[in-house]
């Protein structure tokens, strides 16, 4: 969907809640905001729906009152307030559902209210900069290191057996995004303003360049990631992470020291 498309989607979603009296508020979320970036072709629209009491699942349960409805190619309700609807060229809109009394779980590293009964927006406003303090945010970073020690252990032993999807699995799906909340914690990005505080996968190769060209040169071969993500702690985390330690790395460069690169892998599989 094209920029103007997408504005235009927008606007439709607007007024649909504005003539809509079971609706309070309307939140554009993320790109959808519009305010720290704008949404290019490649955009979902993220909204928040905010209704009157009783009448959240009325909304959720139905897509005729969705932009060209006619076109929506699958629909679901998602657990807790979700709504996400797939058009027929592939456009993505993630809708979540709620009554005013239940919004307290909202974060958005942007937004932008769209429409608003006069209590919304200062609702949202007064939610912003919740979060941990220092202390809880170190607690975090270790956590997220104790974690991705251990899925790298446990990823090469995978990879040692020939289980391939597995080692896979635990590599990209558990250990990289444990590695990415480290290197948020503990690196300077070059583009601190393109950062997701809720999501440090996104836009992180213009955040940290250098990070993600050692993690994408091996991507596709796990014990070459292992490596990477060993090398990104013993250089750039372990330095500045308090209960940290060079020697906590010495298992995962025994296991790596122990699978040959030669070695056939689907050979040793039991």
């Amino acid at each position: 969907m094209e920029p103007e498309q997408f504005d235009r989607f927008t606007a439709r979603f607007t007024l649909w809640a504005q003539d809509t009296p079971e609706v309070i508020g309307l939140v554009a979320v993320g790109s959808s905001a519009g305010t720290h970036r704008r949404p290019d072709r490649w955009s979902n629209h993220d909204l928040l729906v905010v209704a009157r009491p009783g009448a959240t699942e009325g909304i959720r349960s139905s897509t005729t009152w969705l932009p060209d409805h006619d076109r929506v190619a699958v629909a679901f309700n998602e657990p807790d307030h979700g709504l996400t609807a797939i058009y027929d060229d592939g456009h993505l809109i993630e809708i979540a559902v709620a009554e005013r009394t239940d919004i307290d779980w909202f974060r958005a590293d942007s937004y932008r209210v769209l429409m608003d009964d006069g209590e919304v927006a200062a609702m949202l406003e007064a939610s912003e900069g919740r979060g941990g303090d220092t202390a809880s945010t170190e607690t975090g970073a270790l956590a997220a290191y104790h974690r991705l020690l251990k899925e790298l252990v446990i990823a090469l032993g995978r990879l040692g057996r020939g289980e391939l999807f597995s080692a896979h699995q635990h590599l990209h799906g558990v250990a990289l995004p444990h590695l990415l909340t480290l290197i948020q914690s503990c690196a300077s990005p070059r583009r601190p303003d393109v950062l997701d505080p809720y999501d440090p996968s996104r836009r992180f190769e213009i955040a940290y360049p250098g990070f993600a060209t050692t993690l994408t040169e091996g991507l596709s071969e796990p014990r070459s990631v292992a490596a990477a993500i060993l090398d990104i702690l013993r250089t750039s985390i372990i330095g500045h992470l308090n209960g940290a330690s060079q020697d906590h790395l010495r298992p995962v460069e025994n296991l790596l020291t122990q699978l040959s690169p030669e070695k056939d892998p689907q050979a040793t599989v039991r």
